[in-house]
């Protein structure tokens, strides 16, 4: 990590990249650099580094195509932390709309099995439900084969829903149009950028945002998880005194006689040093995940607005697969917290290098106070996203839904780049209203991602590719690869299967582990269609911070 500093009075106003003039010819800046590797066995102990300064391997960075993208003139909106433990959160549970809605139509079609069911009628389970909190959940879990729930109500479960998904409007005098103007398009700026460009290795390699080295084994200490590995550039930047290298420590796994070379997991032991994520697969367990046929919440929704006095119920339809997250919020307030804590290690330690100057008028600076440690990272957060794959049992084997075809072209028609084929992956976000919305709260989906029978790294679309831009660089086309197979009708989940969260520096390093895909858990089958093909997870690489 490299942290700068903009010209004091600069405010929050947005600045540009020729500010940053070690941005300016990045490519150029990693190519005269070298990189000094050291471990660590405690979190206070210096670094011994395991080798001398070393070059990147590979092709060096293409300054042409960094210039081609990221000019002088690009915006650069400062960095401002913001802690979501402090916002207010909205979230629902999927898996109770769930079981609501089940109940709901289970209960009429136990009721009124030839004819149209009134819809009063059909309504009572919920009703009652709302009234008892227990009510008609019984049934349903013994219908389905699910396990009643022991607290809350179903309709609390649909409240919630309809709270979630309800837009909110101005209230205004009657008659006059109080929906807000379309926004205008946002300016992109470096570091908007830079994410965009972050599902795009094979482009973070040719920029220079992504090095691979090669560290000698027989140097780099055995650990089971308890030693760290740090990396420290050693360049000249341009701004020297507003310009501090920050160089996290990352926990390792280094395993000669099982050839492991990983993160190590925040959960590890000393029975389990591959816990997961480190080992790249891992069981989601069902009591926490299950997987999603219908369209639930289309359904419950639905449902909501029928009619007392008409007669049915609306058609369930299928979405494809959902993986869904039961309890998402709770499981991320350890994350929240932890990226509270590297902010503020991160932050200690630029304070801790920021030169005072002896002349300045004031007091003296007092005694320097001990160097902060560096922010500590493990397994979990260098993990970038996850990536599904889809079990064919006709064919007996596993289809990738994420692999694509790349082209990287100029805009606007221009000249062809490169080309790349690899994976892309998905990310699990939150929502958050436009900033200029009354609601500030957060909006936290348990549905984590969904497949509907096609790519889930590339769009589907009538011609041979999608054009997506990226500021003013270039254009990429992506074209599904192996992941376009059919027939989600006959899709079942059954494992989840995580790939292993690479660090940059040990991409070039860490050999295959042995029988890593033979890690997966059988998440058993639903009664009826869905035998044929299941579904599993992978993590996407992660990329340096």
């Amino acid at each position: 990590m490299t942290a700068g500093e903009e010209d004091a009075g600069a405010g929050n106003r947005s600045t540009t990249l020729d500010h940053f003039p070690d941005l300016v010819t990045w490519p150029e800046r990693a190519k005269a650099a070298k990189f000094e590797f050291a471990t660590a066995d405690d979190a206070s102990a210096p670094p011994v580094p395991v080798a001398p300064p070393m070059e990147p391997q590979g092709p060096p960075p293409e300054t042409e195509l960094w210039t081609s993208l990221f000019r002088g003139d690009t915006p650069v909106e400062p960095y401002v932390f913001e802690d979501a433990r402090q916002r207010d959160f909205r979230t629902y549970s999927a898996r109770g709309v769930g079981r609501a809605t089940r109940t709901v139509y289970a209960e009429a079609a136990k009721a009124s099995p030839e004819a149209l069911p009134a819809a009063e009628e059909a309504m009572r389970p919920l009703r009652a439900a709302a009234a008892t909190g227990v009510e008609g959940v019984e049934s349903i879990a013994a219908a389905t084969g699910d396990t009643a729930p022991q607290d809350g109500s179903m309709a609390a479960a649909m409240n919630e829903m309809m709270e979630f998904h309800q837009v909110r409007k101005t209230v205004g005098v009657a008659g006059t149009d109080t929906s807000p103007p379309p926004p205008a398009l946002p300016e992109v700026d470096f570091h908007q950028m830079l994410t965009s460009l972050g599902d795009h290795p094979a482009l973070l390699r040719r920029l220079g945002l992504v090095l691979d080295f090669v560290l000698p084994a027989d140097r780099l200490p055995a650990s089971s998880g308890e030693r760290f590995l740090s990396v420290t550039p050693h360049w000249t930047p341009a701004r020297r005194k507003d310009s501090y290298d920050v160089s996290p420590r990352t926990r390792y796994v280094l395993l000669p006689d099982r050839r492991a070379f990983v993160p190590g997991a925040r959960s590890l032991t000393a029975a389990d040093p591959l816990a997961s994520p480190a080992r790249g697969v891992v069981a989601l367990p069902e009591s926490k995940f299950s997987v999603e046929q219908a369209d639930i919440d289309g359904a419950a929704l639905k449902m909501m607005q029928t009619s007392s006095a008409g007669t049915g119920l609306f058609p369930v339809r299928t979405q494809g697969l959902s993986l869904v997250r039961d309890g998402r919020l709770g499981s991320l307030d350890e994350e929240f917290v932890k990226a509270a804590e590297h902010d503020g290690a991160f932050t200690a330690v630029v304070a801790r290098e920021h030169p005072v100057d002896p002349a300045a008028p004031g007091p003296a600076a007092p005694e320097a106070p001990p160097r902060p440690a560096a922010p500590e990272l493990v397994a979990q957060d260098l993990v970038r996203g996850h990536r599904m794959d889809i079990w064919d049992e006709e064919r007996q084997r596993w289809f990738s839904l994420h692999e694509r075809e790349v082209e990287y072209r100029r805009p606007d028609g221009g000249p062809l780049l490169l080309t790349a084929s690899d994976e892309g992956f998905f990310q699990a976000n939150l929502a958050a209203p436009p900033s200029d919305a009354p609601d500030s709260r957060l909006y936290v989906p348990e549905q984590i991602v969904t497949w509907e029978g096609w790519s889930l790294s590339a769009p589907r679309r009538p011609g041979p590719g999608h054009r997506q831009r990226f500021g003013r660089g270039p254009h990429t086309s992506q074209q599904a690869g192996g992941g376009r197979q059919q027939g989600g009708d006959r899709a079942a989940a059954g494992d989840h299967r995580q790939g292993a969260a690479r660090h940059a520096a040990e991409a070039a390093l860490r050999p295959p582990v042995p029988g890593a895909a033979a890690h997966r858990r059988s998440g058993g089958q639903r009664p009826g269609r869905d035998r044929g093909r299941r579904a599993h997870g992978r993590e996407g690489p992660g990329t340096p911070r």
